[in-house]
């Protein structure tokens, strides 16, 4: 990977996140807690029951690899992508 994609990718991860947490999460949280949500350009694409089925569906629909996943739980945890995950220091 090149660090203009790792760039962009993080800036993506970076925007969506902020408005997930400010403006998606109180809501979403009432009947997804424990679920996934897709994200490409700050807009809510799905939610899904698995960060596996969110992952196929960025990978199948956003060719480019920019977009990210959030999980919806109160610790707002943001999942991003294994390459995210994986910098800080998740295993999921």
């Amino acid at each position: 990977m090149n660090k203009k994609f790792l760039k962009l990718k993080q800036e993506e991860i970076d925007k969506n996140f902020a408005i997930f947490e400010k403006k998606l999460l109180k809501e979403l949280i009432k009947e997804h807690r424990n679920q996934y949500v897709l994200m490409r350009d700050g807009k809510l694409i799905e939610v899904y029951d698995t960060v596996r089925d969110a992952e196929c569906t960025g990978e199948k629909f956003f060719k480019d690899g920019i977009y990210s996943i959030q999980m919806i739980d109160d610790g707002s945890l943001e999942l991003g992508n294994k390459l995210h995950a994986m910098h800080m220091g998740s295993t999921q």
